[in-house]
């Protein structure tokens, strides 16, 4: 294996992020309803060598105008390696072809064999013939930027075009904001763990909360609350908090 991509939700798995940053491969890691701080935080585990980080709004579909897409070259400049962009917008190309354009330097894209598929992405995945259109219209902007400048604001106008590049302020997208405590993992147990019972490896587990459980702790602090005691019983599935914990052994 050349390269590993990282999803969205697992930029604060940190032991997970330990273990890779052993491999020495590539990293392609998105960051979707992220903070700067959060990414700052997964790269200091995973080191900027051999890295690209992808922007990206987790949402399905996204709006294009929430893309921020000057972000790019911003946080190119902030962190130090290399960005491009992890595209759930419904347009082929808008976005992608931006992204080019203020210096992105990868591009993901979801691809499906038909959009009337049941699967989690289908419907805003692209089929070949759209995946083929945005591939060719990627080729063209990086030999004729100028001229793809000109035939954007053409087709979609100045304005949405403004929209799109935002102001390159790192902020949670509108439409992933609700989504902050859920879509990232947290700590919880995953068993009902007893009053004076010691969390551990075989109770508690680095979990996406979603929205059918309750959030937890930060990763951050996984190896700091093992071996810790609970002060009162905890459900299966509940976020672990500071308030189940005695820290004292």
């Amino acid at each position: 294996m050349k390269a590993i991509k990282i999803a969205s939700p697992e930029l604060n798995h940190f032991p997970m992020l330990e273990e890779i940053a052993r491999y020495g491969v590539w990293k392609i890691v998105s960051s979707g309803v992220s903070k700067l701080g959060d990414i700052e935080k997964a790269f200091d585990v995973l080191g900027c060598d051999r890295s690209i980080l992808l922007h990206c709004v987790t949402s399905y579909p996204a709006p294009e105008e929430e893309y921020n897409l000057k972000l790019i070259p911003n946080l190119a400049a902030i962190l130090g390696l290399p960005v491009g962009v992890s595209d759930h917008s419904l347009d082929p190309t808008l976005v992608p072809v931006l992204s080019v354009l203020v210096g992105g330097v990868a591009v993901e894209k979801h691809f499906t064999l038909s959009n009337e598929g049941d699967g989690l992405d289908d419907r805003i995945a692209l089929v070949p013939d759209r995946f083929r259109m945005m591939v060719d219209m990627l080729k063209r902007a990086v030999r004729e930027p100028d001229l793809m400048w000109r035939e954007l604001e053409g087709r979609y106008g100045k304005r949405k075009i403004e929209e799109i590049l935002g102001d390159g302020v790192k902020r949670l997208a509108e439409s992933e904001r609700e989504s902050y405590l859920t879509t990232n993992r947290s700590i919880h147990a995953i068993r009902e763990i007893e009053k004076g019972e010691k969390l551990s490896e075989t109770n508690i587990a680095i979990l996406r909360t979603e929205k059918n459980l309750k959030p937890g702790l930060d990763p951050s602090f996984y190896r700091l609350v093992l071996g810790k005691k609970v002060v009162r019983r905890v459900e299966s599935g509940d976020g672990i908090e500071w308030d189940d914990l005695l820290l004292d052994k």
